[in-house]
């Protein structure tokens, strides 16, 4: 029989608690904040291949113009009824994976910007 020390215990107890408060919450209660803050490092991803040189202006607008889709897509759900629901939450997660997809496949293809912008 092994024994628990109190730390050990605590770490449970700490770890149960966090776990019940996560499952407590319906899946519309958090899914914003993932899908909002991907959207902040995808437009920073953005800016830094443009700054770089590793985006061209037109590969640059094209991506700009897809983040304001998946923008407007966020917007739209949210106004539905106040909150994203899971099927929306999954579409919006598929459409920023493509949109990754796309930033690094247009960061690292051929073409650059002739001059860096500043």
């Amino acid at each position: 029989m092994t024994r628990t020390t109190g730390s050990t215990r605590s770490i449970r107890m700490l770890a149960a608690a966090a776990v019940s408060c996560a499952l407590a919450l319906p899946p519309v209660a958090w899914a914003d904040g993932p899908i909002a803050g991907r959207q902040d490092l995808q437009d920073k991803r953005i800016d830094n291949g443009a700054n770089s040189g590793q985006l061209t202006d037109q590969e640059k607008a094209k991506l700009e113009k897809q983040q304001d889709a998946i923008g407007h897509a966020r917007d739209k759900a949210i106004a539905n009824d106040g909150q994203i629901g899971a099927r929306e939450a999954r579409k919006l997660t598929h459409a920023q994976n493509k949109a990754s997809k796309r930033i690094h496949k247009l960061k690292h293809n051929d073409q650059t910007a002739t001059t860096p912008a500043q």
